[in-house]
């Protein structure tokens, strides 16, 4: 599993390069494919998405549903739809996780 942040959410340049030690910034996408040339398949990539466990939270949580399926259509507006690089899932949350299964050989 891979953890990083995720440079294409709403602050995730400013968050990736606050740190002048972080010399790349990923994007699902470009860690979907690092993650490929590194001999992984099945790779997969997650958000890290707000967890309801109070009031606050729960409120916080929907909030974020809204907020994801406004950027969501935006971007759809944006790019368009199913060609290319956008045809991966559009991901927004400031941190992202990645598994994979390593190839054997």
């Amino acid at each position: 599993m891979v953890d990083t942040v995720d440079a294409q959410s709403l602050l995730g340049a400013s968050i990736v390069f606050i740190d002048f030690s972080h010399e790349t910034g990923f994007t699902p996408c470009s860690l979907s494919q690092v993650l490929r040339v590194c001999g992984f398949e099945d790779v997969k990539v997650f958000g890290e998405r707000p967890v309801p466990y109070d009031m606050k939270s729960s409120l916080r949580a929907g909030l974020w549903w809204i907020v994801d399926k406004l950027l969501k259509c935006y971007m759809s507006v944006e790019r368009g739809t199913g060609r290319g690089m956008w045809q991966y899932e559009k991901i927004f949350e400031p941190r992202i996780f990645a598994i994979g299964q390593k190839l054997d050989g």
